[in-house]
């Protein structure tokens, strides 16, 4: 696994409409933890995590973006 920049991430993903979500977590209200949003894309023997970092409850007014830069992992099996 390794860590990837945002513009490969989104070259990795971007008109390949073979991945697909293979998993997924949704913590926006940080009820364990700080909020974070995981997805985890697979295609063929490839996997791509995109890990987001929002602020608590990230629909209140003035809390735009995410609380620190998103992460991307890309590994293969």
């Amino acid at each position: 696994m390794r860590k990837i920049p945002c513009p490969e991430a989104d070259e990795l993903l971007g008109g390949h409409t073979q991945w697909c979500i293979e998993t997924t977590l949704t913590d926006a209200y940080g009820v364990y933890g700080d909020p974070r949003v995981e997805t985890t894309w697979g295609r063929d023997n490839q996997r791509l995590q995109t890990v987001r970092h929002p602020h608590y409850g990230q629909d209140a007014p003035g809390l735009e973006g995410d609380r620190e830069p998103c992460e991307h992992y890309f590994w293969e099996v």
